[in-house]
Order: C-alpha cells, then structure tokens, then sequence
C-alpha cells in the first residue's frame, strides 16, 4: 500500500478478505479535505477509481468497487469493498495442476501440496467435498480450457520512480499535483466505477488550483474559500 500513500491517497489499510472480496481502508483520508464543503456523502471518487485500476490494469482482474463509508458521511473512517469477478479471478489464480485436479485427473504433485490445492479450490467454491461443485462444472464448461495471454508486469518500483520524477521537476506541491493528475487523464481506463454528480464538478476546479498552489495546506484553503463564497 505504500503507492497509494506516496500519490497522496493516504494509509491504506486491508482490513478484510474473503474469497473474492477484499475490504480497505483509510484512516484520516486526504481525499475528503478536498471537499471541505461537501458532506452527508460518500466522496472519495479518486480512490475508489485507483483501487479499480490497479485491479483491472495492474493485475488484470475484473472487479467493482465500492466505497461503503466515508468519513465525510460520518463514518469513522472511509472504506473500499472490491469484489472480483470469479471467472476472471479463476483464469488468473489457476495453474494446469489445479485444472487437472477440477478434471479429475491427479497432477503430478506429492501428497502434501495435493492437500493444500484441494483445500483451495474448496476455499474458492470450486470443490464441494472433493467432487467438482456447481461454480467449478460452470468454470471448466466454459473457461476452463480459454487461453490467458499472460502480461509483461512493469517493477512495482517503476510506478514510485514515475512519482519521484514527476516531484523533482516541480518546486510546488500544486504543480506536482496538476501533472501527475494529467498523467491521470491521459490514461485510458476500461471502466470506471460511477461518481456522484457533485464530486465530478469539484475534480476539474480542484485540478487548476492546484497548478497555481504552492502548498497543500494553501490548497485546502483555497478551496474552503471557494465553497463559502
């Protein structure tokens, strides 16, 4: 999680996990001081867009997220639920072993580490008491035998060197903010989970003043003063 605090989206925290469902969160969360005059709902559009892409871009899983509190809608802290999308997760987390193991077939593994993937195609719903379940018939009907084009993964450090980069060549925090925003923009997404209306409007003018800021205390100002005028 040490990206999402370094682009400025806090500590983010798995608090939760269960088969295809992962629960984070955010304590004291930076994202809702950008709205200081919004209130009474959830508003961390940004994070919830970048724990999306980092599933579907980054690991290739289908997913949506949700953010189900907020701190701006007087929870305790803000929380994130992503929900994978079990045949896009299966193409991913299977090997051949397993898939012969779902045929019936006993790969060529000892005993031990036989026990341990048929505990985890049980944990995944795939198994019912060692015969193939209802999920695991669907799973080999029709996805067990596609082919998965496996991606070229850039270092996890490339991403921090991106942002250290883009930070040296700017003396502001505002100017900092404003390019790694475009970056943003410029990067096409597959989906995008929705937004309310209102925290939509607020991201552009957010943006601009950012570029003409040198602090981001003097932003946070800026923006309160926008909203009581």
């Amino acid at each position: 999680m040490k990206l999402f605090n370094e682009s400025g989206l806090g500590s983010m925290q798995l608090i939760s996990y269960a088969p295809m469902n992962y629960i984070f969160a955010v304590p004291n969360n930076p994202i809702c001081n950008c709205y200081p005059a919004l209130n009474n709902q959830k508003v961390c559009v940004a994070t919830t867009d970048a724990l999306h892409r980092f599933f579907t871009e980054e690991l290739e899983l289908e997913c949506s997220v949700e953010e189900t509190e907020c701190i701006k809608n007087g929870d305790p802290v803000c929380k994130f639920k992503v929900a994978l999308q079990p045949i896009s997760a299966y193409q991913i987390m299977l090997d051949e072993q397993d898939k012969m193991i779902l045929s019936g077939v006993r790969p060529p593994v000892d005993q031990n580490e036989l026990i341990e993937r048929v505990k985890a195609l049980t944990v995944y719903k795939l198994l019912d008491n060692g015969k193939l379940s209802e999920i695991g018939n669907a799973y080999m009907q029709f996805a067990g035998n596609m082919k998965v084009q496996e991606k070229i993964f850039d270092p996890p450090w490339k991403k921090e060197e991106e942002i250290a980069a883009v930070a040296s060549k700017h003396s502001t925090f505002g100017s900092a903010f404003g390019e790694m925003a475009q970056k943003i923009q410029d990067t096409p997404a597959e989906k995008a989970p929705p937004a309310t209306s209102t925290a939509k409007e607020e991201n552009p003018k957010l943006q601009e003043e950012a570029k003409k800021t040198d602090s981001f205390a003097e932003l946070m100002a800026k923006m309160k003063k926008n909203q009581e005028a």
